[in-house]
């Protein structure tokens, strides 16, 4: 192995003479004035088709696109998809934009073209103003980027890597650094973060993130990821985008901060989350750092060639950018601050990258030092009871929406006429029913104009003990469906109300749906086996008081591939109290192209159910025989195993 030139004397604190305090995240772009409304003295006069005014925003070379409103407030009618030239990137506003800030960054695009896509019916229009964009600095920039201190972190030849390169050599390795995002701040700064815990919460640098708007303006893009393990330089290798919500602890001396971010769609569960290490890794320990250095794909630092046996490992201990730090050489570089640095014996974190100092030390804060700083953010472990199967049948509710979900409202009604649960705006709800009844499911536009195909092309499907039972998108104002065992002397087949022909057309074209996620190779089919390899339970409390409980597993092979097409059964047990009885639910959902689907299990009322436990009774799928034995651990034994059989949902 071709090895750095080694320094021949002992790092003393004089060494980190060279390592001064953290000034801010890496800038990875500039920042250009603009004025862009719907107001006739805007700098960009749309593109007008249909109901939808197009604003296209170029900037020649750039690596990415984001503009900065400087006010944003539409009403119900309207909405604006933010897309990149070809409209393959598409994140939508509504209101008073994200999360109601009013003024705000948008969600990046990768490229050089931006456009701002308004869309409103009833003749109204949105009110918006941009007053200044983004650009990111062009891909082929040769140079690496200082860390944010001003010391180049690399030290000799770099050794970083794609992530990609280890995926077969270093698959737990690999599984860890899915939960590692990066952080695009306000448009232009760059760092690194990472999922810490199950609700979602993310860690990241206080010199990256220090204020409430920082964190609610920061990009969190989690598998942005280069797929070719020798590729330089990735454009168009968008990843998935989340928001943060609020900034719950920071701290300058020891350089962290700790941010919630939005639980909507659950990223913990999609690519899980890294454990803390609470101790102090002896020198010579093996380490492992997933980064984005200067805003690049997803790189690891395993190897070190500064080290005789080429390997990152910790180097000792000394004061650097904070009170006490943990020092490595392995490559690091500007955007690489607030990077977990993981032991390589147990794939947990024992620091948090923040300083460079290349040869001399790259430095990282103890996780030791300040985690009862932090510890009481992070609740305590579930425990595990035993599930009953259900006596009911299964009523599941999936919709796609169009481009006005917030139109929807649906109910479901017994023989009785108690409404027994209703909704709105969500795309997924499964509900355990006794069949001895005659029920009706209403859904409602208040629009008039269903969900297909005036504004995007959406529909819905019901399905009734396995079986499709109505549907469809062609509805105007409303849609019902009657099913169950007593309705009209059947048994069980349903009744479906004649619905009104569409309204015709307007001339808008549909809009696409946002296609930001990451994407993930389907497996291919074998006889080995599959495993549970990653899995959360949630609940939320509902406006009614009853708690809305969430399943989220990952499927994957004996090769650590995801799993598509697999279908996850489920059985959940309510525990009654008082006079209530027991009840049951058996459900099942499908797995996607990352491996991963969820379950929303039935809302229930802790006054009448003091426990909910969940059992997995079957993985099925062409891929091989489901081996619970090899599923993800949780206190010491594999979940839905013979040894921890069920789990108890808190």
């Amino acid at each position: 192995m071709l090895k750095k030139m080694k320094l021949l004397f002992h790092v003393t604190a004089l060494c980190f003479s060279m390592v001064s305090a953290q000034t801010g995240p890496t800038q990875v772009g500039d920042t250009h004035q603009v004025f862009v409304s719907p107001d006739a003295t805007s700098d960009i006069k749309p593109e007008t088709i249909g109901d939808t005014e197009t604003y296209d925003i170029t900037h020649q070379g750039a690596s990415y696109m984001v503009v900065h409103f400087k006010s944003f407030d539409f009403p119900p009618s309207c909405f604006m998809d933010v897309t990149n030239g070809d409209g393959s990137q598409s994140s939508t506003l509504r209101g008073r934009g994200r999360q109601e800030l009013k003024t705000f960054w948008a969600r990046h695009v990768t490229g050089d073209v931006l456009k701002l896509k308004m869309t409103c019916r009833n003749g109204e229009r949105g009110m918006f103003e941009v007053d200044e964009y983004a650009a990111g600095f062009p891909e082929d920039t040769e140079k690496k980027f200082e860390d944010d201190n001003g010391v180049l972190s690399i030290c000799g030849t770099d050794d970083k890597r794609n992530a990609v390169c280890y995926q077969d050599s270093h698959p737990d390795l690999y599984e860890k650094g899915m939960a590692v995002a990066r952080l695009l701040i306000s448009g232009t700064g760059l760092c690194t973060g990472w999922l810490v815990h199950g609700s979602n919460l993310l860690m990241t640098n206080e010199h990256c993130i220090s204020t409430q708007s920082a964190a609610q303006n920061t990009d969190y893009e989690f598998m942005r990821e280069n797929g070719a393990c020798s590729s330089t330089g990735c454009q168009n290798c968008a990843g998935d985008i989340h928001e943060g919500t609020a900034l719950l602890a920071v701290n300058g001396p020891w350089d962290y901060a700790l941010i919630q971010l939005d639980s909507t769609r659950n990223p913990g569960a999609m690519y899980g989350y890294l454990e803390l290490d609470v101790r102090r890794p002896p020198e010579g320990e093996l380490l492992f750092i997933p980064q984005h250095p200067g805003g690049q794909p997803k790189k690891f630092g395993i190897v070190d060639t500064f080290q005789n046996d080429g390997e990152c490992k910790v180097e000792g201990y000394s004061p650097g950018c904070a009170p006490t730090d943990m020092r490595y050489t392995c490559d690091t570089e500007g955007g690489s601050s607030g990077s977990p640095v993981l032991s390589r014996t147990n794939n947990k974190v024992v620091a948090l990258h923040h300083c460079g100092g290349a040869c001399n030390g790259n430095l990282g804060a103890p996780i030791i030092d300040f985690y009862d700083d932090i510890k009481d953010f992070f609740g305590p472990p579930q425990p595990t009871a035993s599930p009953t199967e259900c006596d009911g049948k299964i009523l599941e509710y999936e919709i796609v929406h169009d481009n006005y979900p917030q139109d929807i409202t649906w109910e479901l009604a017994n023989s009785a006429g108690d409404i027994i649960e209703e909704g709105g705006s969500g795309t997924t709800e499964m509900f355990c029913l006794p069949p001895n009844d005659c029920y009706t499911f209403t859904i409602n536009d208040s629009y008039g104009d269903g969900i297909c195909c005036s504004y995007g092309e959406g529909s819905y499907t019901l399905t009734w003990d396995g079986s499709v039972i109505g549907g469809g998108n062609d509805f105007t104002s409303v849609d019902t469906t009657e099913f169950g065992n007593s309705c009209g002397g059947q048994t069980g087949s349903p009744t479906k109300s004649p619905t009104k022909p569409p309204t015709p057309s307007p001339t808008k074209n549909p809009t696409k749906s946002p296609t930001n996620s990451p994407i993930a190779s389907p497996s291919d089919s074998g006889d080995g086996f599959v495993k549970i390899s990653a899995f959360q339970a949630m609940q939320k409390s509902r406006s009614n008081g009853k708690l809305k409980p969430k399943l989220f597993f990952r499927v994957k092979n004996e090769d650590k591939d995801n799993v598509v097409n697999a279908a996850v059964g489920v059985s959940a047990h309510y525990i009654a109290s008082g006079t209530a009885s027991d009840m049951t639910q058996n459900i099942s959902c499908v797995t996607n192209l990352q491996g991963r689907c969820h379950i929303k299990l039935k809302a229930y009322d802790q006054n009448e159910f003091s426990k909910l436990s969940v059992t997995v009774s079957s993985v099925d799928s062409d891929v091989g025989e489901y081996s619970p034995d090899n599923n993800k651990k949780s206190g010491g034994c594999p979940l839905f195993s013979s040894e921890c059989p069920d789990y108890t949902v808190t």
